[in-house]
């Protein structure tokens, strides 16, 4: 399929630019024609199923802005002044924290084309984070005008539309979640069961749609409640073809009760319509088909909500929405205009965000250290980060399915709290004067990785899952998302043994491997504070050689303390795999076999010819502390003579092209035993294809 509007509209209408004379304004001919599809409802009926999700996004949120400049003649001048800032060098300052700039800059994306000497994968990468930062921007822009409008304002400063807000993508602040699952319609993919909410009942799908006539509209309701099961407590019978376990988060007998608040028709909800280890075989095939259809049952649900039970009521959290709304509105309206209004909106809004959030866990000593307060368990385990990124648009409901909100019409989902504090960045990281609650919210979607849930990648799905709690089965738990389903065949006991590093199944590892791409599965960077003991113990100055080696998993994704950074290896589509690679064998134990490498420096070998510049991610080469640093603009041969050179160090290509090149650190720890310790991008032109391929016999700890 054609990745820009710009393509998709000369493939609708059957013509490009250059076949009707106009090649040399390619960008505005077909901008144009898009408007005119915009005004025609016939074409546009037309013209809208032939998108992708992506694109479909992205043509709304276009979409929404310019109908806003229809309607709102100052809203269009500072549209206009965004449209004229993009592009500019050097860019003006603070142009980036604009709404219209990022839709301005959207618009610039989706009907330009790539320039000579770019790499066209690499400029559609461009394009992809120019939607997301535009979704970004959109989604924070339409939350905080209504919070605005709920503030009992009758009219909003200049600058700031009073007009409807604009179109919604479906995913809001998220343009496109997992775009690597398959989205083409198939049979099947309704649930096999849904929970009728008046009846209080569970039905089969296929009865419903018999007696109905039509495809039935659900919910999917996204909790935690394993950690808690009762296992020496009798299980619950309710009006569902299997027995349920009870737990200690709520009372499994309240839950028809409870759910008869919920203004819907039809639920999903595990208990109540996955058959649960109690039940028949023939259920229990019910149960595994279900399991791994996770992503089906998701993203086709109309809304999806994250039930956290053990929240009374929202006091803290809507505040805190408030004060990052009026925040980010004060940024966006011009600095010759009146603010004072926001002004004071902020203050009172500012004072009541000086509490905590309702999304963290009290504890006795937290007025001395509010970071002894740990996130609600809905945000650490590793079910709902499945289904979190299946789905980032979850509302979220207290145990009485109150949502948090921006006004009386405007649920706030969990992508747009994360969005609110990424806009609210500069903020958040530089003030003082940021009340408790806002820095409280800003450090949860940092602790638990959610900071970067706007901008998913399979990797960065497996190193968020790593400080995730999951009772057993982990593999399950993340394989939807991931699109790692394969391996997963009927119930079976041995799914629990022969773990790699006890946490996952080899079998699903490789197929993980297999759908990342070996360049991108051994690409994580061990930043995590796990790390720092391993460095300690094989690295530091004070460190005694074992006489063996535990499996430590550090070229795995899910090994000790494994993150993925900004620099990810799929936003890199234009860089070649080194051949290599293929010889690298993940063994059982969680070490990897190495038989090949491109190797790009080598403490061992003489005199280094050169340089290579570099950003490295690795211990600082001549201090003795234990820990990872990001390092600019380093010299990689330099670095790797000069760190603890009594053990030699290797730099190791993963991927590269004639733009840049990537790789990781290995560290031999003792003779044939080797460690990962870091990751190096080159940025400047390496000015080769790629290091040569030579033969090693290495074992990866």
């Amino acid at each position: 399929m054609s990745e820009t509007i710009g393509d998709q509209v000369e493939l609708f209408l059957g013509s490009t630019a250059s076949e009707v004379g106009q090649a040399a304004n390619r960008a505005s001919f077909n901008r144009s024609r898009w408007l005119e599809i915009l005004k025609s409802p016939s074409k546009l009926a037309e013209f809208l199923p032939r998108l992708s999700t992506t694109q479909l996004g992205s043509h709304q949120l276009l979409q929404g802005w310019l109908l806003l400049r229809l309607e709102d003649e100052y809203f269009d001048s500072e549209a206009k002044v965004a449209q004229e800032l993009v592009g500019l060098q050097p860019e003006a300052p603070n142009s980036r924290q604009s709404y219209h700039y990022h839709l301005a800059n959207l618009l610039k994306q989706e009907f330009s084309q790539p320039a000579q000497d770019l790499p066209s994968d690499l400029y559609l990468a461009i394009l992809h984070q120019s939607r997301r930062d535009a979704a970004l921007y959109a989604a924070s822009y339409r939350l905080a005008c209504s919070c605005y409008k709920a503030a009992l304002r009758p009219t909003l400063p200049q600058g700031l539309t009073n007009s409807p807000q604009p179109l919604r993508p479906r995913y809001g602040a998220s343009i496109d979640p997992c775009p690597w699952l398959e989205r083409k319609p198939q049979e099947g993919d309704l649930p096999f069961y849904l929970w009728d909410v008046k009846g209080k009942r569970t039905r089969e799908v296929s009865e419903i749609i018999k007696s109905t006539g039509k495809v039935p509209d659900y919910v999917a309701i996204s909790h935690t409640w394993g950690r808690w099961r009762k296992d020496d407590e009798p299980w619950v019978s309710l009006d569902v073809p299997w027995k349920i376990p009870q737990n200690g988060r709520f009372e499994v007998v309240d839950l028809p009760h409870t759910l008869e608040r919920f203004p819907c028709k039809y639920i999903w909800l595990d208990l109540l319509t996955i058959p649960q280890e109690d039940s028949p075989p023939s259920m229990l095939e019910i149960q595994q088909a279900e399991i791994k259809r996770q992503a089906t049952i998701f993203r086709n649900a109309s809304t999806t909500v994250a039930w956290l039970n053990d929240v009374s009521t929202w006091v803290g959290l809507p505040a805190v929405i408030r004060y990052l709304c009026f925040n980010f509105l004060k940024g966006s309206v011009p600095d010759d205009e009146d603010k004072s209004e926001l002004d004071s909106l902020l203050d009172a809004a500012s004072t009541a965000a000086g509490g905590f959030t309702e999304l963290f866990q009290t504890h006795e000593r937290e007025g001395v250290n509010p970071e002894l307060r740990q996130p609600n368990p809905w945000f650490t385990s590793l079910w709902t980060l499945q289904e979190t990124c299946l789905r980032p648009d979850m509302w979220l409901c207290d145990a009485t399915w109150n949502f948090v909100a921006a006004s009386e019409e405007m649920p706030v989902a969990l992508n747009d709290l994360i969005a609110l504090v990424l806009v609210n960045h500069p903020t958040i990281s530089s003030s003082t004067a940021v009340p408790k609650g806002a820095r409280e919210l800003a450090r949860l979607f940092r602790i638990t990785g959610l900071i970067g849930l706007l901008q998913l990648s399979r990797h960065s799905i497996i190193t968020m899952g790593n400080g995730r709690h999951c009772t057993s089965r982990r593999a399950e738990a993340i394989m939807s998302a991931v699109g790692a389903t394969e391996w997963f065949g009927t119930a079976s006991d041995s799914l629990e043994e022969d773990l790699v590093l006890e946490l996952y199944p080899l079998a699903f590892v490789n197929e993980v491997r297999e759908k990342l791409g070996s360049a991108s599965f051994f690409s994580s960077t061990p930043l995590g504070w796990e790390f720092h003991y391993v460095l300690r113990r094989f690295c530091s100055d004070k460190r005694k050689i074992p006489y063996g080696f535990e499996a430590l998993g550090s070229l795995l994704p899910f090994g000790p303390g494994a993150h993925n950074i900004a620099f990810d290896t799929e936003s890199n589509p234009h860089m070649a795999e080194h051949p290599s690679l293929d010889s690298w064998t993940v063994e059982d134990t969680g070490c990897v076999r190495i038989l090949q490498a491109g190797i790009v420096s080598s403490s061992i070998e003489g005199p280094l010819v050169g340089d290579i510049r570099c950003i490295l991610v690795a211990p600082l080469a001549d201090n003795d502390e234990n820990r990872l640093v990001v390092q600019k603009n380093e010299d990689l041969h330099s670095w790797i003579k000069r760190y603890k050179p009594d053990m030699p160090n290797f730099a190791v290509c993963l991927l590269h092209s004639p733009l840049a090149s990537r790789g990781i650190i290995l560290k031999e720890i003792a003779p044939g035993f080797l460690l990962k310790i870091g990751s190096y991008w080159q940025m400047e032109r390496p000015g080769y294809e790629g290091p040569k391929t030579q033969m090693v016999n290495w074992l990866v700890v």
